[in-house]
C-alpha cells in the first residue's frame, strides 16, 4: 500500500512537471544539436515565467525557432516564414517570448530576430501608459540585446543558449521594475526609468 502510494505520488509530480514546459522549440532545421542546452533554458525561461503576476504565470511561455537555409530563397524569404511562426506561438500562448535564429549563406545562427507580447493587465497596464510606442521598443530592445550578446561570443552557434538567457534574464529584471512602480503608489517615478 505504501509503495503505491509513492509510486502515485510521484507519477503526479511527474505529470504536474510535463505540463509546467516554460521553453518549447518550434522548430530548428538549422542541423545542430541543441538538446544539451535545452535544460538550462528551461529553467530560465521558468524563471522568467514565475517573474510575471500569479494569475498570468500560465499564460506565458518562450518559444525558440531555427530558421532553415533555404528560407532565405522561398517566396517572401524570412519574413513570411517569420509572420507564420508568430502566428504558431500566438496559437500556442497568449504571451510570448519568442526568438528566432537565422541560418543562410553566411553561417549558423548568425542573427536573432525577437518577438515579445506582453498583456496588458496587471503591472502590465503601464507600459501602454509610459509610451505608446514603449513595447514595440521592448521588442527591438531584447532583439538588440540578443544580437550583442551574439556577436560579442562571436556568433558562435553553440553559445547561442547565452544569448537566449540574457535576454530572458534582462526581460525578467524589466518585468521585476513594472511591479516596483505599481506597488509604489502615489510616487511618480521618472519614465525613463522603464522606457528603452
Amino acid at each position: 500500500m505504501k509503495q503505491n502510494l509513492i509510486q502515485v505520488t510521484v507519477f503526479a509530480l511527474l505529470s504536474l512537471n510535463l505540463n509546467s514546459q516554460c521553453y518549447e522549440i518550434l522548430s530548428d532545421l538549422s542541423g545542430m544539436d541543441i538538446s544539451s542546452y535545452q535544460s538550462e533554458l528551461e529553467n530560465t525561461a521558468c524563471s522568467l515565467r514565475d517573474s510575471f503576476p500569479k494569475e498570468l504565470k500560465d499564460d506565458f511561455m518562450v518559444m525558440d525557432f531555427g530558421f532553415y537555409s533555404l528560407h532565405e530563397t522561398m517566396e517572401g524569404g524570412y519574413e513570411a516564414v517569420w509572420e507564420n511562426v508568430k502566428a504558431d506561438a500566438a496559437s500556442k500562448s497568449l504571451y510570448y517570448l519568442l526568438f528566432g535564429k537565422i541560418t543562410g549563406k553566411d553561417g549558423v545562427y548568425t542573427e536573432f530576430w525577437v518577438d515579445l507580447k506582453l498583456p496588458d493587465e496587471n503591472v502590465f497596464f503601464c507600459i501602454d501608459q509610459l509610451s505608446p510606442n514603449l513595447r514595440e521598443n521592448l521588442r527591438l530592445r531584447y532583439e538588440s540585446v540578443a544580437n550583442e550578446v551574439h556577436e560579442n561570443n562571436g556568433k558562435t552557434p553553440s553559445l547561442y543558449s547565452n544569448t537566449e538567457i540574457e535576454v530572458m534574464e534582462q526581460l525578467a529584471e524589466y518585468i521585476g521594475g513594472l511591479k516596483v512602480v505599481v506597488t509604489i503608489k502615489n510616487v511618480v517615478l521618472p519614465a525613463a526609468l522603464l522606457v528603452y
